[in-house]
């Protein structure tokens, strides 16, 4: 064979796929003969690396010139899913590992694999759940009888939600706002002002507390709920079907009390709710005919109507960080986990095993939020009050 024939084969071979490497050129610009040239080609001396080379995660090397190792087309740092990496969206650079997920917005920013529908605030009412999102719009569902679902406040700032039969309260912007059925003034007879801190509703009765920790309750006052208010600077309120709870600002081991259909204080032992046992409590939850309380060590104690086992709860000792009550049943969030007792109607006391921080009940459901802002209920659902969106 003739050297030039020799020369013409390794030449076509060069240039052909499978072929052996590009022989460098000794040309300046371009080293190693791979069509880039130098002040745009990351390594030069070998012909594989180049922008637009193939480029799959694993191997440690930048082939294509982008910065990592695999495809970075929109150039965030992070190598795309189609070449090996972690970025689920490679024209986007707010999308990757490292993304914001701003929620609710059908984008998942953070490449983790859905859009975060995270919730803040969270409150039942008798058949219906209502929440806070992230994005601070506010929502309703279940039942929706007396607008509870369509009457609902779409949002502001909210710092408490509760309900009971056929109505629900918030505290919006500071103030109290309150919708859906207004038998015994539940809606119409909220106070005004925007210096609310926290609302309770209870069945016949609805009570507030101001910043200043001042008392208002409205309503049926046929025990006392309205006009046996303690003047007293509040920390807490909870009301129950015909009585009311609340704690003091105070230390001491006598730091709470309870007004309203509370039986004969003479006798608590023989009555259903009866004055609070020595404290010092931190939070306290009044069901139907029976309370519980948060003592300030995280131990908890129960008094009242124990015909279900409503005041007999498995674990007193806890600790304890959040509390609800509603009829003869409540759940409790002990070493971050739920437990709920006392009657169990469908499956209210049922609660799923996950790491919570807020529990609410409602009459035969309830509800409970992680740490991570999602939304968990569990118990009856015929109205759709467990069905998060």
């Amino acid at each position: 064979m003739r050297w030039s024939s020799l020369f013409i084969v390794m030449g076509m071979l060069a240039g052909c796929p499978g072929g052996p490497a590009p022989v460098p050129t000794g040309d300046p610009n371009d080293r190693d003969g791979d069509g880039t040239p130098t002040a745009q080609d990351c390594n030069d001396g070998d012909a594989d690396i180049h922008p637009g080379a193939d480029d799959t995660v694993g191997d440690g090397v930048d082939n294509n010139c982008d910065g990592v190792d695999g495809v970075d087309a929109d150039e965030d740092g992070f190598a795309s899913e189609a070449s090996g990496g972690d970025d689920c969206n490679d024209d986007d650079d707010g999308i990757n590992p490292d993304g914001v997920d701003f929620g609710w917005n059908e984008v998942d920013e953070d490449c983790n694999g859905s859009d975060r529908h995270d919730w803040s605030r969270l409150g039942t009412g008798h058949f219906v759940t209502c929440g806070q999102k992230s994005t601070g719009e506010f929502l309703c569902w279940g039942a929706d009888t007396n607008g509870e679902v369509s009457n609902a406040p779409t949002g502001g700032e909210i710092s408490s939600i509760s309900g009971a039969d056929g109505y629900l309260c918030a505290i919006v912007d500071g103030a109290v706002v309150c919708w859906g059925d207004d038998t015994n003034g539940m809606v119409s007879g909220a106070p005004t002002g925007t210096n609310f801190a926290a609302v309770s509703a209870g069945d016949q009765t609805a009570c507030a507390i101001t910043n200043l920790g001042a008392a208002h309750c409205w309503g049926n006052d046929e025990f006392g709920q309205i006009t046996q208010i303690p003047v007293a600077e509040l920390n807490d309120i909870d009301v129950g079907d015909t009585h009311v709870c609340a704690v003091f600002d105070i230390g001491g081991p006598y730091n709470s009390t309870c007004w309203g259909d509370v039986g004969d204080p003479q006798n608590p032992q023989l009555t259903d709710k009866g004055p609070p046992p020595q404290g010092p409590f931190r939070q306290l939850a009044a069901g139907e005919n029976h309370t519980c309380g948060i003592l300030t060590d995280g131990t908890l104690k129960c008094w009242g109507q124990n015909t279900f086992g409503q005041a007999s709860p498995v674990n007193r000792k806890g600790p304890y960080t959040d509390l609800a009550a509603k009829s003869d049943y409540n759940c409790g969030i002990v070493a971050a986990r739920i437990q709920c007792w006392g009657r169990n109607v469908a499956g209210r006391n049922e609660a799923p095993d996950f790491t919570a921080i807020n529990v609410e009940t409602g009459f035969n459901h309830a509800c409970a939020l992680n740490g991570q802002g999602l939304m968990f209920c569990w118990g009856d659902n015929t109205a759709g009050q467990g069905d998060v969106p």
